[in-house]
């Protein structure tokens, strides 16, 4: 068994735990064994790559007196994140000469956090990335913070009556709501007309 262990390299042990693959390229292991997260924008230099250990960040929180498990959560990652799908899109469009525009938008469900929904919409301007809204809780919260008027809140889920006003509402304040109806005949149900002017 020891022969074994001895035999067991970094390389291994990346590839069987598929580490390469975690975050596009953003997470790795260095010498010492421990998991890192390259932090790109770091500093000025874009094209700088700084690996950070994590556990090192675990041992620093727990030398000021935190207490683990704690969430970390690396803004960078984000911002690489929309980067990269939105240029990959500009890029097809280019070499296809595609006479339309990509507009994606990030679910609020997959993370309600104020930070991440404030993040996504900053990183996400200058592509006018916007938000998909599947109840009117997430509508809320796409409407409070997403503040492009070139970007889309798409409005998925079940509609009644208060989520289409809410959605309407988006409109009068400048915003791209687009809502998507599955089923036509349950919005008419659901529906009884524009909201009231003020």
């Amino acid at each position: 068994m020891n022969g074994v262990l001895e035999q067991w390299t970094l390389r291994d042990a990346a590839e069987l735990y598929g580490v390469p693959n975690w975050g596009h390229g953003h997470f790795g292991i260095s010498p010492e064994g421990e998991v890192t997260v390259a932090l790109r924008h770091a500093s000025p230099d874009a094209d700088r790559v700084k690996p950070v250990s994590l556990y090192a960040i675990a041992r620093g929180l727990r030398d000021r007196g935190m207490s683990l498990p704690v969430l970390l959560r690396f803004g960078d990652l984000l911002d690489s994140s929309i980067t990269a799908i939105n240029e990959c899109f500009l890029q097809a469009i280019e070499k296809l000469q595609y006479k339309g525009i990509y507009r994606g938008v990030y679910p609020v469900k997959v993370n309600q956090q104020q930070q991440v929904i404030e993040e996504v919409s900053h990183f996400g301007r200058k592509y006018h990335y916007g938000l998909e809204a599947g109840s009117k809780a997430e509508l809320a919260i796409a409407l409070a913070y997403m503040h492009d008027p070139e970007a889309y809140i798409v409005c998925n889920g079940y509609k009644d009556a208060e989520f289409i006003d809410l959605a309407l509402y988006g409109l009068k304040l400048g915003l791209q709501v687009i809502i998507v109806v599955e089923r036509p005949g349950r919005s008419r149900r659901s529906w009884s007309g524009p909201p009231a002017s003020r």
